[in-house]
């Protein structure tokens, strides 16, 4: 499987239309720039202790068929986890049988990964659940 990288100034440019005191950190509620973050399929067996030791429910769920760990430079500073999610969670999508859906099962992302950290990452799994 390959994996994907967001790169912030990838976003239509967004960083650098920013207003120069933003950019430069001195506006009147600066933001840090986002951070490079890889995002790639792991073995469920990698990100279960991360996701067990760090996520406020301390276990895995049952039915767990994907992970994505999120990588800043080489450390693991967090993974998600997809799965088959509620018994009937397929009925919420028109003729989908059960084998169709999968549910966000858990998340967990070191805080130090800054703001709208999670959205990003959901946005690279997406993404990549829709070309693989």
């Amino acid at each position: 499987m390959a994996s994907l990288q967001h790169d912030p100034a990838s976003a239509g440019g967004v960083a650098a239309a920013w207003p120069a005191d933003q950019r430069a950190g001195s506006g009147s509620s600066p933001t840090p720039a986002p951070q490079r973050l890889l995002v790639t399929p792991i073995p469920v067996s990698a990100a279960r202790p991360l996701l067990v030791s760090r996520h406020y429910l301390h276990a895995m769920p049952g039915g767990t068929q994907l992970a994505f760990g999120v990588f800043a430079g080489p450390r693991l500073a967090g993974a998600l986890t997809l799965g088959v999610g509620p018994k009937n969670g397929h009925g919420l999508v028109r003729d989908a049988g059960p084998d169709d859906c999968m549910t966000l099962t858990r998340l967990w992302l070191d805080d130090r990964l800054g703001p709208n950290s999670e959205s990003r990452v959901l946005g690279v799994v997406l993404r990549y659940l829709r070309r693989e």
